[in-house]
């Protein structure tokens, strides 16, 4: 899929408030699964949903459509500078640049990006389970400990393997699915 730089730049920008979230309320594991078996999953699964395909998403289909209308609002012009030689503001680009702006509002990319994620999550959850791993809840004791630890560091991924992999623990802290009503 190729999007181009406005709605590429855009979604990026979106990403990192995502990157910062809390520590996790669940994690996914397998009663004694080894350390190297539980990485090497964990990066398997999470490749599967990097490279999940989202192609017919609407999702897809909305940055297109949006990408293409900047695309035709830019022209070969480009978005030009906003100000003429004078210094004034150039009243034709300030109007390109708030049709652009409408434009990328109007993909609520926010919205855009969460159904990208929620396929990419799934893809993630299906490939865990069929390795034979289940979800459990993290008590507010181990998300503590858990958002101590540095977000990619080999501390985090030990400690939450020592839970992953305890059967105890597993037991203990089922996620129970909730019926849709």
């Amino acid at each position: 899929m190729r999007l181009m730089m406005p709605i590429v730049l855009l979604t990026a920008a979106l990403t990192v408030p995502a990157m910062a979230a809390d520590a996790p309320r669940q994690s996914w594991g397998k009663a004694g699964v080894s350390l190297d078996t539980y990485l090497a999953d964990a990066r398997a699964c999470a490749s599967q949903g990097w490279n999940a395909d989202i192609e017919g998403t609407e999702a897809v289909r909305v940055f297109r459509d949006g990408t293409g209308r900047i695309e035709a609002l830019i022209g070969t012009t480009g978005t030009g500078d906003a100000t003429d030689a004078s210094g004034q503001p150039d009243p034709a680009t300030l109007a390109r640049h708030a049709q652009i702006a409408q434009v990328v509002e109007g993909t609520r990319p926010r919205e855009r990006y969460a159904e990208v994620r929620a396929v990419q999550i799934g893809t993630v959850d299906r490939c865990l389970a069929d390795r034979g791993y289940v979800r459990f809840q993290l008590t507010g004791e181990q998300r503590r400990r858990v958002g101590k630890l540095g977000r990619d560091s080999d501390a985090r991924r030990a400690y939450l393997h020592a839970l992953a992999s305890d059967g105890a623990v597993l037991a203990a802290q089922p996620v129970v699915a909730v019926s849709p009503r």
